[in-house]
């Protein structure tokens, strides 16, 4: 979601691949873990596994370096999680830290800190392994993400869809932000 001085243009160069969602949540009632996998809280010695997980997931464009994906660790551990395998691998993972209001972090970019006043918990990154596809382990981690939000006091989760993946978000609850004037 490019939402820097309200123009698309401004971070993505009119890329048609992104588009803006918004949900407002409630207080989970439950989080619901499957015993033949584990749901944890992100450290650092995760990062290969996620690295391996994101290049499976995404086009190379999209890939972000281990340093920067560390440093968003680092910066919000609270609100970042990794779904491992009974074998302990990384089989999917979430990342999500405190933000402002449409002001969307660039791809691969370090933050250096989070905003002093954060209105929304953003989620900058959710991959599954396409070997662990249909196993609703991306509602795990939405679902935990969802808790950390509410422990936060924040009432709205937003995100950027990359690759096509606006209608599985909407399908999460999620809806399409038309103010953000992405597409």
């Amino acid at each position: 979601g490019c939402w820097r001085n309200g123009s698309e243009a401004d971070c993505c160069a009119g890329s048609r691949r992104y588009s803006a969602v918004w949900r407002i949540i409630r207080p989970p009632k439950y989080l619901l873990v499957f015993t033949m996998f584990r749901l944890l809280p992100m450290q650092e010695h995760h990062l290969d596994g996620v690295q391996a997980v994101q290049q499976r997931a995404y086009a190379r464009d999209l890939w972000e370096t281990t340093a920067v994906l560390g440093q968003k660790q680092q910066l919000s551990a609270r609100t970042c999680f990794v779904i491992c395998s009974p074998e302990e691998q990384v089989v999917a993972y979430i990342f999500s830290h405190p933000w402002s209001d449409r002001a969307i972090p660039k791809l691969n970019s370090a933050l250096t800190a989070l905003p002093e006043h954060s209105t929304v918990l953003y989620i900058h990154d959710l991959a599954v392994d396409p070997d662990w596809h249909g196993r609703r382990l991306a509602q795990q981690l939405i679902s935990a993400v969802e808790q950390a939000a509410h422990e936060l006091a924040l009432m709205v989760v937003a995100l950027v869809a990359v690759q096509g993946a606006q209608s599985f978000w909407q399908r999460q609850g999620f809806v399409v932000d038309v103010e953000a004037g992405l597409r």
